[in-house]
């Protein structure tokens, strides 16, 4: 953040200031999303929702919420998986009726069953 309110200090076009928010700030807090967006404490999600609003502020445009940066990304692991018929996960995803060609929406498991891609 220190970077972009630094940026926001020579008085550079918004533009500019998305354009670093969503290729430097947003690309290192969504790394591994997928994997640690339900396992980490409610506290360290609320610092990271903190972040992204505090940049909010600075480059005067709303950024993407957490929850849609990882059900975007999510949805796209799952397209990966369908796209490449020899992937390991193609079976479990064909198991629960998940049409190649259909939307992709994020996995719940049916009652008693674990989760796939990610637990609600």
């Amino acid at each position: 953040m220190y970077l972009l309110r630094e940026l926001n200090s020579f008085s550079v076009s918004g533009n500019i200031l998305l354009t670093f928010y969503y290729s430097f700030i947003e690309s290192v807090l969504s790394r591994s999303i997928c994997c640690r967006y339900h396992s980490i404490t409610l506290q360290n999600r609320n610092c990271l929702h903190n972040i992204v609003k505090n940049c909010s502020k600075i480059i005067g445009f709303p950024a993407r919420h957490l929850r849609t940066v990882y059900e975007q990304q999510d949805t796209s692991l799952a397209r990966q998986i369908l796209d490449y018929p020899m992937q390991a996960l193609v079976p479990a995803f064909e198991s629960c009726h998940l049409v190649a060609g259909s939307s992709v929406r994020p996995l719940r498991p049916n009652k008693g069953e674990q989760p796939l891609l990610s637990s609600y």
